[in-house]
């Protein structure tokens, strides 16, 4: 979809093999153990991202949204962002995969992601800003695999989080003679299996074709940080990711989650 915002910062740190010594450096750095909270869908990790590489992100966000001079600001965005935190995040979250089954469980392999190229989703890394009745259609990111990372700190909003479902958000589809709907009319979709609102910093590891939402914030503003890929070998083209699900349910702007 369409993205508010497509400067860049820094270049991204080059990758480096995640080797025992960069698991064993990952291990050390605090970051907690990959935890299932959806059977083997989605993970989580606590203690990821520190309080200042999430200021750093809501920060660099905030500087390109003020580049853009939109207003009113949407109640959703996306900035599209490539730094050196991101950089730093692609690799603690490879070595964190490789010190657990979670590498061969995304990647089939269970070591050398990093000497893989990476290949994100369009207009990512990302910083994602929800003000109050932002939200996110149900919908899946068609890539390996996907990270959240939340960044507003305690008491910044209300509401909001990220739903997920096991077998996707509708039940089956009407039989002949049954009213039919429409696949972006909320009132049709299926109950959350899964809300996650963790702390600032916490890791939400997932694959692709797991189906999630962007739930409407209340009151106060948002930020979570998204990155989407897949891994190929250096030098092979792989097929473009197909575009995300509208951001509403209602003759919506296309910017993602």
């Amino acid at each position: 979809g369409a993205a508010l915002g497509g400067c860049s910062a820094d270049e991204v740190l080059p990758a480096t093999s995640a080797t025992a010594a960069t698991v064993a450096a990952a291990a050390e750095s605090g970051v907690g153990p990959c935890i299932p909270a959806l059977g083997l869908s989605v993970f989580t990790a606590a203690s990821f991202a520190s309080e200042d590489e999430c200021e750093a992100l809501i920060g660099s966000a905030h500087r390109l949204l003020a580049k853009e001079a939109v207003s009113p600001q949407p109640k959703k965005c996306r900035l599209s962002i490539v730094s050196e935190i991101e950089g730093l995040l692609l690799r603690r979250l490879l070595a964190l995969l490789e010190s657990s089954e979670l590498a061969h469980h995304f990647f089939g392999q269970r070591e050398g992601l990093a000497d893989l190229e990476v290949d994100f989703h369009p207009g990512e890394p990302a910083v994602n800003i929800y003000l109050p009745d932002g939200h996110f259609a149900p919908h899946t990111d068609k890539q390996a695999i996907s990270l959240l990372v939340p960044l507003s700190p305690p008491g910044a909003f209300s509401g909001g989080g990220t739903a997920f479902w096991t077998n996707g958000h509708h039940g089956p589809r009407p039989t002949e003679g049954q009213p039919s709907y429409e696949p972006a009319d909320a009132r049709s979709w299926l109950p959350h299996d899964l809300l996650l609102n963790p702390a600032r910093g916490t890791a939400i590891i997932f694959g692709g074709d797991v189906t999630h939402s962007g739930l409407h914030v209340i009151a106060g503003t948002r930020h979570i940080f998204v990155m989407s890929f897949s891994l190929k070998p250096r030098g092979c083209l792989l097929a473009p990711a197909a575009a995300s699900l509208p951001m509403e349910s209602e003759k919506d702007s296309e910017n993602p989650i």
